[in-house]
Formats: C-alpha cells, sequence, structure tokens
C-alpha cells in the first residue's frame, strides 16, 4: 500500500496542475485514486478526489462519500469532494450535500455543496437549494445558491429566478438569476426574460437578458430582438442579438439572418451564418457564396505589408470565408463550387513572424477545408482542379490527404488512377488515406495495389488495405489476407484481414 500511494502521490503532483481533457487524470488507476483517499496525506486525498470528480465515473460516488463519512477533517479535501460529485452528478449524494449545506460552518464549502446540488438538478436536491437561498446567511451562498438553481427546469426554480429576476430582493442577485433562468431551458423562463430585457436600465443587465434568451432559443423572443437589433449602434450588443437570433429553434429568424451577411461587422456576418446552418435550409446558398465572393475580394485586394502590420482584418476575412465554406458544406455543396475552388487555391504568407505565422494558419485551414469541399459538389470543375490543381503535389501531407479523400468522395471515372501514384507517398497518413479510398471506389482494377499496400511498413496502411480488399471481394487477395491474418504484428491488422476474409466467404 505504501509502494501505491507514494507512486500515486507523484503521479497526481504531475498531473494536477493540468486539466485539459482530464487524460492525466484517468490514467492513474482508480484503485491508486481510491487508496489514495483513504491516505494519511490530506494534499495527496484532495488531489485524489478532484481527479475522481475529472473522471466522472458513477462508480466513485461511493469511495466520495465514505471518505466525507469517515470523517475527514480537512476543509480543502471536504470541498473537493463535494465539487466532484456535483461534476459526476451522481442522486446517491444528495443527503451528503443537504447535510454539508446544514453543518459545514465555512461559507465556501457550503458554496461548494450548493453548487454540486444545482448541476445534480433532479428534484430530490431542489428543496435544499431554495432552502440556502432563503436561509443562509452568507450572500456568497445565496448567490451560489441563484446559480444552481439554473440547474433545474422545474416551474418552482424558474418561479424563484423570476422574482429575482424582476427585482424581487433588490439588485445583488438580479443579473445571476437572469443568466440562470437561460440555463434552466424552461419555456416559461421566456416571459420575464423579455420583461427584463424591455425594462433593463443597464447595458450589463440588458446583455445577460440577450444572452440568457439565446440559450432558451425561445420563438417569441424574436420579435423584440429583431426591433432591438434594428435600433443598436453598439458593436457588442449588435453581434449579441445577432447570436440570441441565431438560436431561435423554429427558424422564424432565418430572413433576419440572411440580411445580416451584409453587416458591415464580420462578427454579425460570422453568428448570421452559424443560424443559417442551424436553420438548415438551402435558400441561403446564393446569398452565402455572394459573402464568400466578396470577402475574397477584400481579403485579395489588402496591401501585404499592411495586412503584416496589422493581421487582424484580413484574420477576420479568413476566419468569415471559412464559415461561409462550412455553411456551404452544411447546406448545398454544389452552389458553393466556385468559393470552394478559390478557397483550394493556394495563398502565401510570410512565415518570419507571429502575423505571418497566424496568416499563414488561417490559410491552411481555409484550403484544407475548401479540399474537403470539393469533394462534396459534385462536379467535374472540382475533379479537374483536385487532380490538376497541385493539390496531390502539396508541400503539406495533410492537405495532399485531404485531396485523395475528395477524389474519393467524387468518385469520378479515373479516380483510382488519379491518385494510385500516392501509394507511394513519403507520408504515412497520404498513404492511409489512399488505401481508405481504393478500398471504396470498386474498382478491381486496383486489386493488385492493395495488395502491395498489404506490406507497407505502416499499421494503418496495412490495415485499411485489407480492409479495402475485403470491400472489393476479389478472391485474388484471399491468401495474403491469410498470411496477414495470422502473420503480421499489428493486432489491428490482423483483425482487418480476418474481418475480410470472412467478408470473401
Amino acid at each position: 500500500m505504501k509502494r501505491l500511494t507514494a507512486a500515486v502521490l507523484v503521479l497526481l503532483a504531475w498531473a494536477a496542475p493540468v486539466q485539459a481533457n482530464g487524460w492525466e487524470h484517468n490514467a492513474i488507476p482508480f484503485a491508486a485514486l481510491v487508496a489514495a483517499l483513504a491516505g494519511e496525506d490530506a494534499f495527496l486525498r484532495g488531489q485524489a478526489a478532484f481527479s475522481l470528480g475529472v473522471r466522472g465515473e458513477a462508480r466513485a460516488v461511493g469511495p466520495l462519500l465514505a471518505r466525507l463519512q469517515a470523517p475527514e477533517p480537512a476543509p480543502g479535501v471536504r470541498r473537493a469532494i463535494y465539487r466532484s460529485l456535483g461534476g459526476i452528478g451522481d442522486a446517491r449524494a444528495i443527503d451528503a450535500l443537504r447535510q454539508a449545506l446544514a453543518s459545514e460552518t465555512r461559507e465556501e464549502l457550503r458554496a461548494e455543496a450548493v453548487e454540486a446540488l444545482g448541476r445534480i438538478g433532479t428534484g430530490d436536491a431542489l428543496p435544499a437549494v431554495l432552502g440556502a437561498l432563503a436561509d443562509d446567511p452568507s450572500i456568497v451562498v445565496r448567490s451560489r445558491a441563484v446559480d444552481a438553481l439554473g440547474g433545474f427546469g422545474d416551474p418552482r426554480a424558474v418561479a424563484v429566478l423570476s422574482a429575482l429576476a424582476l427585482g424581487d430582493g433588490g439588485q445583488a442577485l438580479r443579473p445571476r438569476a437572469v443568466r440562470a433562468l437561460g440555463r434552466t431551458g424552461a419555456a416559461a423562463a421566456a416571459a420575464p426574460l423579455l420583461t427584463v430585457l424591455e425594462g433593463a436600465r443597464s447595458d450589463r443587465l440588458r446583455l445577460d437578458a440577450i444572452d440568457a434568451l439565446a440559450r432558451l432559443g425561445a420563438p417569441e423572443a424574436r420579435p423584440v430582438l429583431e426591433a432591438l437589433l434594428a435600433a443598436a449602434d453598439d458593436p457588442v450588443m449588435r453581434v449579441r442579438l445577432t447570436v440570441a437570433l441565431s438560436r431561435v429553434r423554429d427558424g422564424s429568424a432565418f430572413a433576419t439572418l440572411v440580411g445580416l451577411l451584409a453587416d458591415p461587422l464580420p462578427a454579425v456576418r460570422y453568428f448570421a451564418l452559424d443560424g443559417l446552418i442551424r436553420s438548415g435550409d438551402a435558400v441561403a446558398a446564393g446569398q452565402i457564396g455572394a459573402l464568400y465572393g466578396s470577402v475574397a475580394g477584400t481579403l485579395a485586394a489588402r496591401d501585404p505589408v499592411a495586412v503584416l502590420d496589422d493581421p487582424g482584418p484580413a484574420l477576420a476575412d479568413l476566419g468569415l470565408m471559412m464559415a461561409a465554406l462550412r455553411a456551404l458544406l452544411a447546406l448545398d455543396p454544389s452552389a458553393g463550387l466556385d468559393a470552394f475552388l478559390d478557397g483550394a487555391a493556394p495563398r502565401a504568407f510570410p512565415r518570419d513572424s507571429a502575423a505571418g505565422l497566424a496568416l499563414a494558419e488561417g490559410a491552411y485551414e481555409l484550403r484544407r477545408l475548401a479540399l474537403v469541399g470539393l469533394g462534396y459538389t459534385g462536379a467535374g470543375a472540382a475533379a479537374t482542379a483536385l487532380v490538376e490543381g497541385g493539390a496531390l503535389s502539396d508541400p503539406d501531407p495533410r492537405l495532399r490527404a485531404a485531396a485523395v479523400r475528395a477524389i474519393g468522395v467524387l468518385g469520378f471515372p479515373g479516380a483510382a488512377g488519379a491518385i494510385l501514384p500516392a501509394l507511394d507517398d513519403t507520408s504515412g497518413d497520404v498513404r492511409r488515406m489512399v488505401a481508405v479510398v481504393l478500398g471504396r471506389l470498386a474498382d478491381a482494377r486496383v486489386v493488385a495495389a492493395l495488395m502491395a499496400a498489404l506490406d507497407d511498413p505502416h499499421a494503418g496502411v496495412r490495415r485499411e488495405a485489407a480492409l479495402g480488399l475485403g470491400y472489393l471481394g476479389d478472391a485474388r487477395a484471399r491468401s495474403a489476407l491469410e498470411w496477414r491474418a495470422e502473420a503480421d504484428a499489428d493486432a489491428a491488422v490482423r483483425a482487418a484481414a480476418r474481418a475480410s476474409l470472412g467478408l470473401l466467404d
């Protein structure tokens, strides 16, 4: 046990400052964390409790509750346990969190407990949150209780938050109540939020109400939001109103969003495009293509020296162009052929400064997205651009792989022959993509090439070649697949070969 605890201490000390996506915490064995949670070192117990919360596994609830009942003497450890119980969201923790609200003398611990109850968000947790809001002497706890009510769609929570948002109980909790109403997701929250919006005397409260309405996506908010947008001069207000309109869930803001594609503010146009994607209505594809062309023309006309001195506007142009391509890809790729062809053309920026590197990265992302989009246009011009436009020989292997995939999606006559030479590419990722595509083109002429790819040094290439041979169903591949199924050094390749042999049978 001592060796186990010491090892966990080292791991936790390394992992604690880094949250990221939780890999560091998930990499520690669950049993080791439970052992550390029961250990003598308070720092180690706290870090173990934190890691268990990051992992979010229901099986951690028992050990966490047991640590509380031990009892746990260290306030910092109890705080980590409350936070983790809320993050896991298991109703088994409700009684312990209620007890914490009743017994903890430190306000920050009660605040953590009430927030955890809100994250659990079940009806059984609601009375304790309402009780803390009504009775706790600490404004810190009452504030967190208001936040926690946003986790409940229950009419009781909505009613309390509505009263607070309309000013009942003073101004201290009002902005929090407005924001929490948006998080409830309740249809009944729209009316009080609209009342707040129409009567708000401060821009801060007005913006909070707009953001809350955006979360709700309430159709009844659209006329008010559109009227405010028509009268708004402040850029921040215009952007937030556009975001809210883009989230209106019944599609009734469609015409307004199309009109906003001509707005002078890049951020307004960006979020209007986002809303049009949400609408799923391809009618706007023509206007989106026109927007792309206009912004691309603006970017091309910018002075190269000025762009490096002040890259912000050019980066905004690239961002808008990418947003337009994403919208066209989602709504009607065929209507965006000209935009995809333009986006797939190389744009060079010097890489000897931070500004140049940022612009070059934006240009790369634009080109990659355009290459992907070309595959879905179904156009002969797209095939010509992909095969003859230099993408298959681009210095960046990621772009070469994107071009190979796009050729596969197009599936035009001669597609297999166009990409066969790339089976000798220096990049394993490109060769893997070629194997993926060849296996799906249903062209028996590629069988020999895929059989040769079974000897590729890159296991990913061998796996995709094995799968492709199974999809093609050609008996000539049987002996080669049988050998790979038994002797390949990589388990995934062996499994793929066995699966393909099953397809041949």
